[in-house]
């Protein structure tokens, strides 16, 4: 969930089967929800991707799941990348920098070449990117350590994208 300076909420997340929020059947699958400062309905869509949502300075949105999207505040789609990753938070900086992280069951490319997997049920990310401009994320992909269990839970992100990652690391990383 995340709340525009307007106080309108957005809210994305998957469902099972179709569902009505108000404007119609939406397919099972992501969706995006906007309702105002009430807490009534504006409008619900289908999405790319649904896991995670924040709000860039512009007033966009940035929705991540097993990828990345921007949104205006319409629901358009503007940008995306799709990657074969779980992505378990995303953050920005005060300029637009997204800022991933999450955990990779298997070699994983965010369009800046294939990163290898470590081993184990899953490895460690924090990849930045830098849309629209520049569709491909920024240099900054860096792979954290791995083994059985390797994930990444939060990213808070400071001014020049500096990620601090609190998580989990198997003791055979240590």
């Amino acid at each position: 969930m995340a709340i525009n300076e307007a106080d309108e909420i957005f809210v994305t997340g998957t469902t099972d089967g179709t569902i009505d929020f108000g404007g119609g059947t939406l397919p099972g699958g992501h969706v995006l929800v906007k309702l105002d400062a009430a807490g009534e309905y504006i409008f619900s869509r289908s999405i790319r991707f649904g896991h995670r949502i924040v709000i860039d300075p512009a007033g966009d949105l940035v929705v991540a799941g097993r990828g990345l999207a921007t949104l205006d505040a319409s629901g358009t789609e503007l940008w995306s990348i799709n990657f074969d990753a779980d992505v378990q938070d995303v953050s920005l900086s005060p300029t637009g920098t997204i800022a991933v992280t999450g955990g990779a069951r298997g070699p994983v490319d965010f369009w800046s070449g294939p990163i290898a997997f470590g081993g184990g049920s899953s490895d460690a990310y924090v990849a930045t990117f830098n849309p629209p401009a520049c569709p491909a994320p920024s240099s900054r992909v860096t792979p954290a350590p791995t083994g059985p269990g390797a994930s990444a839970a939060a990213l808070p992100v400071r001014r020049r994208v500096s990620p601090t990652v609190p998580g989990m690391v198997p003791a055979s990383a240590r």
